[in-house]
């Protein structure tokens, strides 16, 4: 059974909450919004608290894994990670929103505070910037090391560093 709750948030919220498990239905963005308008002023990451609050999560957690079915649409739900370092795995309607368990919203708001949200946006950055790295290193599909010239004449020009680790390679299994 499913009780309408009413919180302020930046706007008037209302949360859908089962009376037996005490679980948190969100509808879509309304958890991020609660989780803003709840923790401000987080300027910096706390690796070591993220670290314990995921330390803590792990030591308590049942492992059983268990599907729950989403209260709009009673399909079940996918399972994924909130976030980098918040341990906590949340039931994920694409159309409907979000599923918590008992006691998980605490535990999002405290990661939140640790500066977790801030630790996602980071890792998000950084492995942004890797994959840009990696595209202006590689060389365009289906040339490898070889490319033509402009002028589409049928010689190739080649790589001469990927002539030498060939040469390299095919000497030392030689000798």
């Amino acid at each position: 059974t499913m009780v309408s709750l009413q919180i302020r948030a930046s706007e008037k919220t209302y949360l859908e909450r089962c009376e037996d498990c005490l679980g948190i239905f969100f509808d879509p963005s309304e958890l991020e919004a609660l989780l803003d308008a709840s923790v401000s002023h987080v300027h910096r990451i706390n690796l070591d608290r993220l670290k314990l609050l995921a330390q803590r999560q792990d030591s308590s957690h049942d492992h059983i894994v268990k599907y729950v079915k989403c209260p709009v649409c009673e399909e079940l739900m996918n399972r994924r990670c909130y976030g980098p370092r918040s341990a906590v795995v949340v039931d994920t309607c694409k159309n409907h929103g979000v599923w918590l368990d008992g006691g998980e919203l605490r535990k999002l708001l405290n990661w939140t505070k640790a500066g977790g949200e801030l630790y996602r946006t980071k890792r998000e950055d950084d492995e942004q910037r890797t994959r840009e790295s990696r595209k202006r290193r590689l060389p365009p599909q289906g040339l490898s090391s070889v490319s033509w010239n402009d002028q589409h004449d049928d010689s190739p020009i080649i790589d001469m560093a990927s002539v030498g680790r060939a040469v390299g390679l095919l000497l030392r299994w030689l000798i």
